[in-house]
This record gives structure tokens, sequence and C-alpha cells, in this order.
């Protein structure tokens, strides 16, 4: 019955990972992680099962630091996830307020920008802007 439902929960979080590249990445991540403690676990069991000589103070240890990487990845997934999610909460917001900006703002402080620098004597027009001049040169700013 656990195995059933464990199949179901995997088999919907799949679903919904289905065209999120990101999504699929760490799936795939904790997925070879599951199966490498599965491995690991059962080749344990193996040599405690056929040999007579297996020290069970030696698995005891391995096993607690087994589970100790495997919690270290699971918990480095999560947070690669929360990470991931958040970040691009926050470039979406930063994205927006960009695109809401007004291009008459945007000249207005392309023009201070100039002036400032003109003032600190740093801009020098070179030869070929002069002529070629870009849509954003000063020159076709003031137009």
């Amino acid at each position: 019955g656990l195995i059933l439902l464990v199949e179901i929960c995997r088999h919907r979080i799949d679903k919904r990972a289905q065209g999120h590249p990101f999504a699929v990445t760490v799936l795939e991540s904790v997925y070879r992680e599951l199966s490498t403690l599965g491995i690991v676990e059962f080749g344990i069991y193996m040599a405690h099962t056929y040999m007579k000589d297996f020290n069970v103070t030696i698995e005891a240890v391995f096993a607690k630091v087994h589970f100790l990487l495997f919690f270290t990845a699971i918990i480095n997934a999560l947070m690669s996830v929360l990470l991931a999610f958040f970040s691009s909460r926050v470039s979406q917001r930063m994205w927006v307020k960009t695109e809401e900006l007004e291009l008459n703002h945007y000249l207005a402080i392309r023009e201070e920008f100039y002036r400032v620098e003109k003032l600190m004597g740093e801009y020098e027009s070179t030869e070929e802007e002069q002529q070629y001049p870009s849509v954003w040169s000063r020159s076709s700013l003031k137009r």
C-alpha cells in the first residue's frame, strides 16, 4: 500500500514538473539520491545477512553518516527550489518596473547623465561615433 501511495505521489509530481526544466533537474537529482540510498542500503543488508563476521557497530555508524549525506542532498535540492522560486519572483518584479519606465523619463535620465559626464570632463566622442551616430547617441537625443 505504501509503495502504491509513493508511486501515485511521484507520478503527480512528475506530471507537474513537465515543461519546467529546472524542476525536472531537481527531481532527477532527488531520484538519483534515493536510488543511491537504496543501492547502498541493499548492499549493507546483503553484507549483514551473508557475512558472519559483519561488524554491526560499523554498520550503524555508516548508516547514520549515509543518511546524513542523503538528507544534506535533499535539503540542498529543496533550497535550490526555494532560491529559484524567490529569485524568479524578484527578477519578474524588477523586469515589470523596468518595462513600466517611460521613455521620456529614460531620455531625461540619459540627458542628465551626459550633462554630468561632460561637466566631469570624461566624455570624448570618437570619430566613429561622429560619423555613425547611434539611436541613443548624444546628438540623436537632442533632436
